[in-house]
């Protein structure tokens, strides 16, 4: 992916820059997407830290966590692997203590009931990326062309 290697400001894509993020969601390879995903982690990360409900004590640690989270949800959804045995599941067991479940979505869920947190706020946001990603629309995840 070209935008790896290049300097990027999330807030003012260039054309070029804007059009490889609508290809790549337009495409909706599981691998392509997990890597953009760590390209646009502090612009999905605000995004879900400005939706978070008031209920959330500290939005921005929610957001951190929360995001990638809900992203790998949504590629779940979009038919990446994502059973018990998945890496996703792994490193979710690892860092969160996510262990339990048939795969990653119930084990995350899991683990937040577990910790008296609502699970449906990151179903929530897994939704809003699963219709970023089927719009093919890189302005649904904040990201904006470049102003001529």
């Amino acid at each position: 992916m070209k935008l790896a290697s290049e300097q990027l400001d999330l807030g003012a894509l260039t054309t070029e820059q804007f059009d490889v993020v609508s290809r790549t969601l337009r495409e909706q390879d599981p691998a392509t997407l997990a890597l953009l995903r760590q390209l646009l982690q502090p612009v999905l990360a605000n995004l879900m830290a400005n939706a978070a409900p008031a209920s959330i004590t500290d939005p921005r640690y929610f957001a951190d966590t929360g995001a990638p989270l809900a992203w790998q949800l949504a590629l779940c959804q979009l038919g990446a692997y994502c059973g018990y045995d998945s890496l996703w599941a792994r490193e979710a067991c690892y860092r969160y203590g996510a262990c339990t479940g048939d795969d990653l979505a119930s084990a995350i869920r899991a683990a937040l009931t577990c910790d008296g947190l609502d699970s449906a706020l990151l179903d929530k946001q897994a939704a809003r990326y699963v219709r970023a990603i089927t719009a093919s629309d890189p302005a649904a995840l904040g990201l904006r062309r470049k102003k001529p």
